[in-house]
């Protein structure tokens, strides 16, 4: 259970058995690019919390690269295979900083095979209503709206602007992009990304790993792996290179 609190954001980490569920107010982010510098702007706001490094998310070893002058005095700490002995010496959680629906599910699946429960992150600018349940590892960003009775699962992403209405449920990885809607009591399974300005109209069920193009308006029930567009929305193709059958908590 995640909520907003006036020091920006406060988490409670699920504790699953067998995982390692740092309660840390200081966050090694796990990501690249856009997303990396939003999660990073968001720790920084909060004087409480504390960034203490980067991970790239499938990236080459950072020694080789040159630095980047996006981050500012934040580190490249390694690699993802040192997350866990990292995440050990400095007693602090794991942020995902990703933008893509698909790579936070295979980021999902790779901290649980480290053990590692990732921390969510609520930006103080978001309204989220108490009554409500965030799955770890969600990261919030300002001006988004969470109203009662919403279910969110792990690692999803709420960019700015976006909204889940009353009651309605989004599986594990779910991506909202900037203004994107889901609408009274409508169903978003895992892995799905909304595009830009995109909306789930009210009861509408979308099926995992779909992909709800920018400024559609989803009016009926989407099919697994679907690829639509348009208003109403309709099927444009599907998504072959996604993989959802395994489930990324193991």
């Amino acid at each position: 259970m995640v909520q907003a609190s006036d020091s920006g954001f406060e988490c409670e980490l699920p504790n699953s058995e067998g995982r390692l569920a740092v309660e840390s107010s200081r966050h090694i982010i796990l990501g690249n690019g856009s997303e990396l510098r939003r999660v990073l702007s968001l720790i920084e706001a909060d004087p409480h919390h504390e960034c203490v490094g980067c991970i790239p998310w499938k990236g080459t070893d950072p020694s080789l690269d040159p630095a980047d002058p996006g981050l500012g005095v934040h580190l490249w700490l390694g690699l993802v295979d040192h997350l866990e002995d990292l995440v050990a010496t400095h007693r602090c959680s794991v942020v995902l900083g990703i933008s893509s629906a698909e790579e936070r599910w295979q980021a999902l699946g790779t901290l649980s095979s480290l053990s590692i429960e990732p921390a969510s992150l609520i930006s103080a600018d978001a309204h989220v209503d108490p009554h409500v349940h965030i799955g770890a590892g969600t990261v919030i960003h300002q001006s988004v709206i969470v109203e009662r009775e919403v279910t969110m699962g792990k690692g999803c992403l709420l960019l700015p602007g976006s909204r889940m209405a009353v009651g309605s449920r989004c599986g594990d990885a779910v991506v909202l992009e900037s203004g994107s809607q889901v609408l009274d009591m409508a169903r978003v399974g895992d892995e799905v990304h909304l595009g830009t300005r995109s909306t789930v109209m009210d009861d509408r069920i979308v099926g995992p790993s779909a992909l709800i193009l920018p400024g559609s308006i989803v009016t009926t029930d989407v099919e697994p792996n679907a690829i639509v567009s348009g208003t109403p929305a309709t099927i444009q193709g599907e998504e072959t290179s996604r993989d959802n059958s395994s489930d990324p908590a193991g």
